[in-house]
Parts: structure tokens; C-alpha cells; sequence
């Protein structure tokens, strides 16, 4: 609970009102117990996984690799924000999991036309990253609306598609 509902501010409300400005077809849905991620994002064009990382002081990214560099700031920093892990799998896994409920409750026929995208949201300003060439997109958490229009992969949804997912994707709409 600490993770989700302890910072300040805390993430659902953050990445809400950094996609603010975003028109009417986007839905955003956070901690919903139906869904197999967090935070996600219904677009015109995809499905966004949104994965927010608290990392603080100096992250660096290299051959899909995450790691820290070796100092006794780097050793306080690794206790501090629950350790890197590894993102890019773990966003990768996040979607993977969405792309199956998505077949799962709408059919393969409608699940092939939607594109399940991963987004790694940092959310800590004072966060020193150096990326090298991600495999899935890396950005600071003032840059997530930008970056989510900028998305063009898998060409436009029909309005049914979209509706059909947001449906799915409904709390308490699904049986046990």
C-alpha cells in the first residue's frame, strides 16, 4: 500500500494529471483488480501499459542491462527506492499479460487489431538517467503525455474496438 498510496503526490493522481490535456477517448485506469498491471492507458491507437518507476539518484541503461553505479551514494540509493529490478522485462511482461486478457475477453479476432504497448514512466525529478538505446520506451513522467501522442503504432482503432475495450477493462463488469 505504501507503494501505491504513500508518496506524495501519489502515482494514480500523478500520471493522471501529467496526461491532462489528453481529449476524451483516452481512459486511464489505475489499481483496477481486473486488469494484470497498475496503470493502464486506452488510446485511439493502442493499449498502454504504463510502468511508473520512483528510481532516485543516478540509473543507467545499457545493452538492456539497469544498474547503478558503484559509490556509497549508489549503495543508499539502491535501499532507498526498493532496487531497480529489471524494467524493460518486467514491462514487457506487464504487456504480454494484457495482450492475454485482452484475447481472453474480447476474442482473437478483435485482439489482433490492438496493439498492447509498454512505457517505463520515471517519476522522480531528481532522477540522473543515461539510456542507451531502450527496447521499451523510457520517460520522465513530465514527458508521458508528449509521448503518448506521439504514438503511431498500429494505426488508428475503430470506435467499437475502443469501446469494446474500455468494457472490458471496467471494474466489477467481469464474473468470478
Amino acid at each position: 500500500y505504501t507503494t501505491h498510496y504513500g508518496g506524495r503526490p501519489r502515482i494514480d493522481l500523478a500520471i493522471a494529471q501529467s496526461l491532462k490535456g489528453l481529449d476524451s477517448r483516452n481512459h486511464l485506469y489505475s489499481f483496477v483488480p481486473t486488469i494484470p498491471t497498475q496503470h493502464l492507458l486506452v488510446t485511439p491507437n493502442a493499449v498502454v501499459v504504463i510502468d511508473p518507476r520512483p528510481f532516485i539518484g543516478q540509473v543507467i541503461h545499457k545493452g538492456g542491462k539497469w544498474s547503478r553505479p558503484l559509490s556509497l551514494k549508489g549503495l543508499w540509493d539502491r535501499f532507498s527506492d526498493g532496487g531497480l529490478g529489471n524494467p524493460t522485462v518486467e514491462a514487457k511482461r506487464d504487456a504480454a499479460a494484457v495482450e492475454f486478457v485482452l484475447r481472453e475477453r474480447l476474442g482473437d479476432d478483435v485482439a489482433k487489431a490492438i496493439v498492447v504497448l509498454p512505457i517505463i514512466v520515471c517519476t522522480n525529478p531528481r532522477l540522473d538517467l543515461q539510456l542507451d538505446d531502450p527496447e521499451v520506451p523510457v520517460v520522465r513522467l513530465a514527458d508521458l503525455r508528449g509521448a503518448i501522442r506521439k504514438l503511431r503504432e498500429g494505426g488508428r482503432l475503430t470506435s467499437d474496438v475502443q469501446r469494446q475495450i474500455t468494457q472490458a477493462f471496467q471494474w466489477g463488469t467481469q464474473s468470478s
